[in-house]
């Protein structure tokens, strides 16, 4: 869970905000240390997980492409999620699902739907999925294969017509 660096994706961007973030809250400009101190450690944490700036670059524009035809694909079960008071994300060729899903576990399972423990998010997606040990985070994902919400406003409307 990140506090400071919510929205970096790339090392360059996380390099920018740290240096913000320290100007802001120094000691010798009026912060206090204890704030530093989550702050460094966090950038420490989140600086090795991220892609750097042009390889990002590259595999976000690549696979980006793959994420605007998903929509079509998975309209069947997009329909049926958008039921229950979630979001859903479409990230590759997988949706995620973030919210309050707790209440609805056994609807989400019935539907194919797995909980990714690592992550603490329900996930489903079309093709058979062998597990793998992935430490990426769901930021480094986002950044890999392009990520859309689903507008579920819309979505109901489209079911009820």
């Amino acid at each position: 869970m990140t506090k400071y660096f919510r929205g970096c994706f790339t090392k360059s961007e996380a390099k920018n905000r740290y240096r913000d973030l320290v100007k802001k809250h120094h000691p010798d400009n009026g912060g206090d240390a204890k704030t530093l101190a989550e702050i460094n450690a966090e950038f420490e944490r989140i600086y090795a997980s991220l892609p750097d700036t042009e390889s990002a670059k590259t595999d976000s524009t690549k696979e980006a492409k793959k994420t605007t035809d998903i929509p079509r694909q998975f309209m069947h079960i997009i329909t049926e999620l958008v039921q229950f008071d979630i979001d859903i994300e479409i990230v590759g060729t997988w949706l995620w699902l973030h919210g309050n899903t707790y209440q609805y576990r056994e609807q989400l399972k019935a539907l194919g739907c797995r909980w990714s423990k690592g992550k603490k998010l329900w996930y489903w997606c079309e093709e058979p999925y062998h597990k793998r040990s992935s430490k990426y985070s769901m930021n480094r994902i986002r950044m890999m294969y392009g990520s859309e919400m689903v507008d579920t406003k819309q979505a109901k409307r489209e079911r009820l017509a």
